[in-house]
C-alpha cells in the first residue's frame, strides 16, 4: 500500500467519522491524511531526511538508532519541509496548503492529548474541504 492510498484511506476515514459526528477521529484522520500524502510527495521526490535538518537535531535522530535514508521521517520534520521551496529541493507547498496542515496538526494534537479538550464540528467544516483540494494537489484520488 502506498502512502497515497494511505492518504485516501485516511482522509475517507475523516470523512466518515465526520458524518457521524465523531470530531475528535475526524480531526485525528485528517491529520494523518494529509502526512501520509506529504511523505509519498518527499519519497517521490527522493529527499532525504539527512537534507533537511539541522546537525543537531540529526544527532538526536541517528541516537535513536533512525535511519535518515529512509522512508522515517518524524512529523515535525514532514510539517517544516512542506514549506521548502522547490528550488531548495523542498515540496514548495504554497502557504495556504502549509496553514492547513498546521491546523490539521493543531487540532490533531487537541484531539489526541488533552482529556478536557474537544474538537467541534465548526473546527473541521472548511478544513475537510481545504484538506481535500491539497490532498488532491499532491495526487490523492479523493
Amino acid at each position: 500500500m502506498s502512502f497515497l492510498d494511505k492518504a485516501k484511506e485516511n482522509y475517507e476515514a475523516a470523512v466518515n467519522a465526520y458524518k457521524g459526528e465523531k470530531y475528535n477521529a475526524a480531526a485525528n484522520r485528517l491529520y494523518y491524511a494529509l502526512f501520509q500524502a506529504c511523505r509519498g510527495e518527499i519519497i517521490k521526490k527522493g529527499m532525504k531526511l539527512k537534507d533537511f535538518v539541522k546537525y543537531d537535531r540529526l544527532e538526536e535522530i541517528k541516537n535513536q538508532k533512525r535511519d535518515t535514508d529512509c522512508e522515517w521521517w518524524p512529523h515535525s520534520d514532514v510539517i517544516n519541509v512542506v514549506s521548502v521551496p522547490i528550488e531548495r529541493n523542498g515540496l514548495g507547498l504554497n502557504s495556504k496548503d502549509k496553514s492547513t496542515i498546521t491546523l490539521s496538526h493543531g487540532l490533531r494534537t487537541k484531539s489526541d492529548y488533552y482529556a478536557n479538550a474537544k474538537v467541534e464540528e465548526d473546527d473541521l467544516t472548511e478544513l475537510l474541504e481545504t484538506s481535500r483540494k491539497l490532498l488532491q494537489g499532491l495526487g490523492v484520488a479523493v
